[in-house]
């Protein structure tokens, strides 16, 4: 009952996708009762291409993340990768920022996330309040956010003062994501794609290192609104894929 058509998927989809979304398939059921299975099988195959650093076009995501999916869509989102944070590293990051992320997450099989939405304000980026201030400290909270609580890596979303050009993202790394009174990470209790692992994440003047922030080295108007405008355009196709 649980397999797919061989026939029906090559009629639609790359062929040499079918046995990792088969596999993703026969996993779906073990993932919705514990998300943290996956932790078990990063040395399968598909792992390596989930984290692989290689650049990646919004048509290539948009074919295999709709093609794994319809293996099954929790399974594939509870897998560690680049994902959305990695679109944004390699948008913004220095090649240092970019060396440390993609290192960790291709050899490490790291799991990442991306902090934008607000409790009460959702993800207009007008109405941020998440902030990085001048000593290097995070104030805020995000909510919403895949991995917050179980990510090794990943990207938040914060201004550093007023105006358009003051929004930025925050690379946080492990020696960042320190668990204490500055920093509260945990699960959010949800129905249906477990695998997500919707999480809640609160800085309360969070010392971040020095090198966090994406972009430091561009001018402003390339690192501001419009530069995540331009990274976020190329996800919503993604997203999409995966609904249907």
């Amino acid at each position: 009952m649980n397999e797919m058509c061989r026939a029906s998927w090559d009629r639609l989809y790359a062929p040499d996708l079918f046995e990792h979304a088969q596999w993703l398939r026969q996993l779906g059921t073990a993932i919705d009762r514990d998300p943290q299975a996956m932790l078990s099988h990063l040395d399968h195959p598909l792992i390596r291409v989930l984290c692989d650093r290689a650049p990646i076009t919004s048509a290539q995501r948009v074919r295999m993340f709709e093609a794994l999916a319809y293996g099954d869509a929790s399974a594939l989102l509870s897998a560690p990768g680049t994902g959305l944070p990695g679109v944004i590293v390699r948008e913004l990051g220095s090649p240092a920022q970019q060396d440390a992320f993609f290192d960790l997450v291709e050899n490490g099989r790291a799991r990442t996330f991306l902090g934008v939405t607000e409790p009460g304000k959702g993800s207009d980026a007008g109405a941020m309040t998440a902030r990085l201030d001048p000593d290097g400290r995070l104030h805020g909270e995000k909510w919403l956010v895949g991995h917050a609580a179980t990510g090794t890596i990943g990207v938040v979303m914060v201004r550093t003062g007023p105006g358009p050009l003051s929004l930025g993202a925050v690379l946080l790394a492990p020696g960042d994501l320190r668990e204490g009174t500055s920093l509260w990470r945990e699960n959010l209790r949800t129905v249906g794609l477990r695998g997500a692992a919707l999480g809640y994440m609160a800085f309360d003047a969070h010392q971040v290192s020095q090198s966090s922030l994406l972009g430091a080295h561009l001018h402003p108007l390339q690192r501001g609104m419009m530069a995540l405008i331009r990274t976020f355009s190329r996800f919503p196709p993604t997203v999409a894929a995966l609904a249907l």
